[in-house]
Order: structure tokens, then sequence, then C-alpha cells
């Protein structure tokens, strides 16, 4: 009997559930996949360091990074760009020898057998910014909400810029605009009406601003 994973375009190491749309290879051209392959990279490769690697390529949709197996000292990580131009854009980068992650030059990339489409909605990212009253905006309650919530991997958090008196803005930056900053901002807008403001901030990968 044929692997159910493999019907739907993964490997037979595949652990994800092949049988839900979300995570099946998109039925579109080559030349429009947006998702690649990142291979040999440094074992401790956290996804802030990959995901802070990254600038001036465009905004950054989902990302997983596996960790070294016993036969595999590296990571891998998959990498899916809301548009294929962005994902060309950094496959340009590492060809020329320009990705370091963790110091160390990264040229072993190719496009994910697994393919995915462009993000319909383009105003969306993995960055939100949140605005409230000063005295409530507190990073830790924030954590304890999202973590009750939902599963996350932060990349960067901390206080932006507001114009607002008495207000306070904080950026979190997750590693996945799928199933985490989208989680994040409609927990926001179902649970804090009145209370928080939420917004999608500019995801860093889209710039060549560091954190």
């Amino acid at each position: 009997m044929p692997d159910p994973a493999q019907s739907y375009g993964h490997s037979t190491n595949y652990l994800g559930d092949a049988r839900l749309k979300s995570n099946r290879s998109a039925n579109i051209a080559d030349d429009r996949n947006c998702s690649f392959w990142l291979m040999g990279l440094p074992a401790n490769t956290s996804y802030s360091a990959l995901l802070g690697a990254i600038r001036n390529a465009g905004k950054i949709y989902a990302t997983n990074i596996n960790a070294p197996t016993g036969e595999i000292a590296t990571c891998a990580a998959k990498i899916v760009f809301f548009q294929r131009t962005a994902a060309e854009t950094l496959m340009r980068q590492i060809k020329n020898g320009k990705l370091y992650v963790v110091g160390k030059r990264i040229t072993s990339v190719r496009w994910n057998k697994v393919k995915s489409g462009e993000h319909p909605y383009r105003e969306q990212s993995r960055a939100i910014r949140i605005t409230g009253p000063a005295d409530l905006m507190n990073f830790e309650y924030f954590e304890i909400f999202f973590s009750c919530r939902f599963v996350y991997v932060l990349t960067w958090k901390g206080q932006s810029y507001c114009e607002d008196p008495g207000m306070v803005s904080h950026e979190w930056h997750f590693a996945s605009l799928r199933a985490q900053a989208k989680a994040a901002n409609a927990a926001i807008e179902r649970e804090f009406v009145g209370r928080f403001k939420v917004h999608w901030a500019p995801d860093p990968c889209d710039c060549y601003c560091s954190r």
C-alpha cells in the first residue's frame, strides 16, 4: 500500500498530517513555488539566528527548522515566502555567497517538492504591533496569553515607537505568519476589544533593518 504522505508529495519521513489541505503540495507550476529547503545549517541554528540572517529579500510566511539527527549533524530549514520574487531573491543571495548563518556561509539550497503558492493577503506579516495603555503593556502577560492559545516561536520582541500619549507599542516577531502571528492577531482582536490595538508590522526579512 502506498505511503499516504508520498501520495500528497511528502517524503516518507514527513511527520505532519498529510491529509490536511494546508499541508499538501499546491497544484501550481514549479515557477510559482515560494517554498524551498536550506541545508547544511549549523547544528545550533535557532529561528532567531536563521531569520536574523535574511535581509532585503521579502516577507516570510512560514519557517520550520529540522534539528540534527543521528546520521545528519547539521540543521535543515523549510522557508516559505509570501511571493515567488522574494524566494528568488534569497536564492540569488545564497548562490552569490551572501547568506551567513551563525558565521557559516550557506550554499546548499533547493526548491521544495511540497510546493506553496503566493500568499494572497499581502498586508499580513509574521510581525505584529500591539498598542495599549502604558500600565497594561506587559511582555510576560502577553507571553502567557499567547502560550495558552497556540504554540509559537519568537525571533524578537521589544518596545517600538508610539506617538499616542499615555500609550505604549510592543512588536512581536514570530517565526511564521501561519498559526503564529495570525493566531496572535486574531486572539487580541477577539478577546481585547477596546483595550488593545493590534496591527501588522514590517517583516525585518523584507528590509535591511536589524535587531
